[in-house]
């Protein structure tokens, strides 16, 4: 895990651009720092390292091979066996490292070698003979890649502040985008291609972007994701052996370390089956992070001990603190350089922070688990419009969700087990509607999402995936871990895992009203019963009224003082609202417009 920047065209950036790039990455690559510069192309490379595979220094980047070079975040998780498969082809290698195999991968199959690899990276690799950078992403977009393109230069990096250093350009503030995060959520923030920044955009995930020398630029969409339900798989264990062996493969994979391994745990499947595969199957010395939580909604520490108990691990809770609520969250967001999307991910900035501490440098998490499996409470009223016309399995299911699944559930549209018989596009619960007037801006039109397949449910999981949900966890967990210089991995993000997942018929996604039922029974005899027997879904996170006092004179001031967010809000009529509506979505209405707040005023 690193952190890359470079500049490609028919100027060089000045030396000192170069340096402030590099600088803005530090924490990114704390390690190593290398430039390569090919004045004659008017190429310059930018790399930060934390050592991961290979500590030696020989592992540095940028690194060159045959007329070529590479400056590559992330890891291939498959390097040892795509290192085998290049020394058929003759290939000699002379490190223990992931980028030498991917260099040598890169100048044996040029921009198919992304075909070969299971990972996560953001690369840009220079071929010096055919004058040709290919930059590419990995397929869930677990690594992030901006870039910047003018009429003479491309440029890129993996953090915005080091991209405007090296172009030398101040990225103005993209109102817009903002005022749609604010009045929808962290939902909305990835469902198109424009960010917080005007002009900056990201390389797609699941895309290779071929760049010549004349700046002409070639998109390649070497992955994208397809759903076809496989009518052979005769049975349903036969899927759960199956999918068990993708997730163990997964978790041995990304447990490929030279340095110190911790897991985020909370009381749910997904996280708890990374950590008992990891411990029962693989012997992995296991230290495990929770988070506290003051409101009984969000405490899932009980449950965690006692799985953790169990499965004979450390396991450490982290309490992030209560006081100076407003002041520590400025000092996260200015340090990140754009704003926190959720609360929970104020919690996560210290789980990381603790994780540093601890000399941990790889954190592994359970994101995805959810989309892949089918895990959100409103996936089960989507499951029962897919399966309305199989009656016996329809009337079993609905007594199920009746006895056993209403109880948990506290949005009151989602306690309608047939909300979708109505309309099939009902999506009212994911964007809630504030009232227009505490805006400045009229709300922005209806509800879209990707038409990915005909079905419903594994329509709604595929936009999760892709564009609402994921794109969202992997952005806040890189942003957070690599300020820490921690590498963060998602074992469920595992191309033969969803791959799989996708030819699983929708049927067998619920079953004796659990959610996710293919991924806990792939852990029957591995996870404690107690975790795969839960039905409540809680999760890191927490409420702002554990954090802070509305009617308090600090929050006055916020309210009172001058700031762009009031071109946003209305001031008077935004404050009387959330102070008359205590309720969770104004919990997050009020978190969005602290953060958003702050990070305005840094950047005004």
């Amino acid at each position: 895990m690193c952190g890359i920047a470079g500049s490609y065209g028919t100027k060089l950036p000045s030396l000192k651009s170069i340096k402030e790039s590099s600088k803005f990455m530090q924490n990114r690559g704390p390690d190593a720092r290398g430039e390569c510069i090919l004045k004659t192309d008017n190429l310059a490379l930018i790399h930060r390292r934390l050592s991961i595979i290979d500590l030696d220094k020989r592992s540095n980047q940028p690194m060159k091979f045959k007329n070529s070079v590479l400056v590559f975040n992330g890891e291939i998780y498959n390097f040892i066996e795509i290192r085998k498969t290049l020394k058929k082809l003759g290939h000699i290698f002379i490190t223990n490292s992931d980028t030498e195999v991917l260099i040598h991968a890169l100048k044996e199959w040029q921009e198919h070698a992304v075909n070969y690899l299971e990972g996560m990276w953001a690369f840009a690799w220079y071929d010096i003979e055919l004058k040709k950078l290919i930059l590419s992403r990995d397929r869930f977009g677990e690594k992030p890649l901006y870039f910047y393109k003018n009429k003479k230069n491309f440029f890129f990096s993996s953090e915005i502040k080091s991209l405007s250093a090296i172009s030398s350009k101040k990225f103005k503030i993209n109102y817009d985008k903002i005022d749609e995060f604010l009045k929808n959520g962290y939902k909305s923030v990835f469902k198109d291609e424009y960010l917080f920044f005007k002009d900056v955009f990201q390389i797609n995930p699941g895309t290779s972007v071929v760049i010549n020398k004349n700046l002409s630029i070639k998109k390649i969409n070497y992955w994208s994701p397809k759903f076809k339900e496989k009518k052979n798989i005769k049975t349903y264990n036969k899927i759960v052996k199956i999918n068990k062996k993708n997730l163990q493969n997964s978790v041995k994979l990304r447990m490929r370390s030279d340095v110190p391994i911790g897991f985020c745990m909370s009381s749910g499947v997904d996280s708890n089956g990374l950590i008992s595969i990891a411990k029962k199957n693989y012997n992995q010395k296991i230290i495990a992070y929770n988070i506290y939580s003051k409101d009984k909604n969000y405490d899932e520490y009980d449950l965690t001990k006692k799985s953790a108990g169990k499965l004979k691990i450390k396991l450490k809770l982290v309490k992030p603190p209560q006081k100076n609520f407003l002041k520590n969250l400025k000092n996260i967001i200015q340090k990140r350089g754009y704003p926190l999307f959720t609360i929970s991910y104020f919690l996560h900035w210290y789980m990381v922070k603790e994780m540093k501490k601890d000399g941990i440098k790889v954190a592994i998490s359970g994101s995805g688990a959810d989309e892949i499996y089918s895990g959100y409470i409103d996936h089960f009223n989507q499951y029962m419009y897919q399966i309305r016309n199989l009656k016996s399995l329809f009337k079993k299911s609905k007594l199920e969700w009746e006895k056993y699944f209403k109880k948990y559930i506290r949005n009151e549209r989602l306690k309608e087990c047939n909300l979708y018989f109505n309309n099939k596009n009902s999506r009212e619960h994911i964007f809630y509607k504030f009232p227009k007037d505490i805006f400045q801006k009229k709300i922005n039109g209806k509800f879209k999402e990707k038409k990915f397949v005909n079905n419903l449910l594994r329509n709604r999981m595929l936009n999760e995936l892709f564009h609402e949900i994921v794109p969202t966890l992997l952005h806040e967990d890189d942003m957070n871990s690599m300020n820490f210089s921690i590498e963060n991995r998602t074992p469920y993000l595992d191309t033969k895992i969803f791959q799989f997942s996708q030819q699983i018929p929708t049927k067998y996604l619920v079953r004796n009203g659990y959610l996710k039922a293919v991924l806990r029974d792939s852990l029957k005899n591995i996870a404690p019963i107690e975790i795969l027997s839960n039905r409540q879904k809680m999760g890191f996170n927490a409420s702002i009224y554990d954090y802070l006092n509305l009617k308090s004179k600090s929050f006055r001031l916020i309210i009172n003082s001058k700031s762009n967010i009031f071109k946003l809000v209305k001031r008077k009529k935004f404050y009387d609202y959330i102070l008359k509506n205590k309720s969770a979505e104004s919990s997050k209405l009020i978190f969005r417009f602290l953060s958003v707040k702050f990070f305005l005023d840094q950047n005004s």
